[in-house]
C-alpha cells in the first residue's frame, strides 16, 4: 500500500474532515492484509465520517471493516454515534460523545465538531421552517441559536425571539396537493358500464 495513502487517511482524520477516498483505500488493504489493522485507526475513520454524516462515507467504510472487528466495543461506540445522528437525536449524539469516544479510544479531529455541527444546521435547515431556538442549540451542541451564523449562511435563517425561521426550501416544504380532476359524464358512463 502506498504511504501516499496512509498520510492522506491520517491527515484525514487529524483534521476532522473525511477523505473518502483515502478511507475507502486504506480499509481495501486492511482486507487484504488483515494483520496490519490497527482498531483505533478503524475508528478514527469511522468517527471522522460522522462529520458529514448524511453522506454515505461511514456506511461504505463501515462495509469494509471484517465482521471480527465489528464485534469490538471500540467500533460499537462509534457506530451507536453514527446511529443516534442518522435517528436525528442531535442533543443525545452530543452527550454521548465524550463516553463513546474514550469507548472508542480516538479523539476527534481539529475540525470534526465544527463540521458536525454544519452538517446537524443544515439538516434542521432541511427539515424545519421554523423550530424552537432551544432545540437549534442543543442539536447543534451551541451556546444559543444566535450562533447559528457560523454554521449557516446569514440569509438561511432568522432568530425571531423563542424561534428560528428558515428560508424554504426544497425539503422543508411541502409539495403542492394534486389538482382534483374534472369528472365528466364520459367518467362516470364508464363506471356505469364497468358495474
Amino acid at each position: 500500500m502506498s504511504d501516499a495513502v496512509v498520510k492522506a487517511a491520517q491527515a484525514a482524520v487529524q483534521a476532522g474532515t473525511p477523505d473518502t477516498a483515502a478511507f475507502l483505500a486504506l480499509l481495501r488493504h486492511y482486507q487484504s492484509h488483515p494483520g496490519e489493522i490497527k482498531t483505533a485507526t478503524v475508528c478514527g475513520v469511522l468517527l471522522t465520517c460522522l462529520a458529514d454524516f448524511t453522506s454515505s462515507s461511514f456506511v461504505a467504510c463501515l462495509c469494509l471493516v471484517p465482521e471480527k472487528y465489528m464485534e469490538r466495543d471500540e467500533v460499537k461506540a462509534v457506530c451507536a454515534l453514527d446511529d443516534k445522528l442518522r435517528r436525528g437525536e442531535f442533543a443525545e449524539f452530543w452527550a454521548s460523545l465524550e463516553a463513546a469516544t474514550a469507548a472508542a479510544k480516538v479523539a476527534p479531529g481539529t475540525n470534526w465538531a465544527a463540521n458536525v455541527r454544519k452538517t446537524v444546521a443544515a439538516v434542521v435547515r432541511d427539515t424545519f421552517q421554523s423550530v424552537d431556538a432551544k432545540y437549534v442549540a442543543a442539536a447543534c451542541n451551541i451556546k444559543d441559536a444566535a450562533a447559528l451564523k457560523d454554521l449557516l449562511p446569514a440569509a438561511a435563517f432568522k432568530v425571531e425571539g423563542a424561534l428560528v425561521s428558515f428560508a424554504k426550501n426544497e425539503f422543508n416544504t411541502p409539495p403542492e396537493a394534486p389538482k382534483p380532476k374534472e369528472i365528466t359524464s364520459a367518467h362516470i358512463a364508464r363506471l356505469v358500464k364497468v358495474a
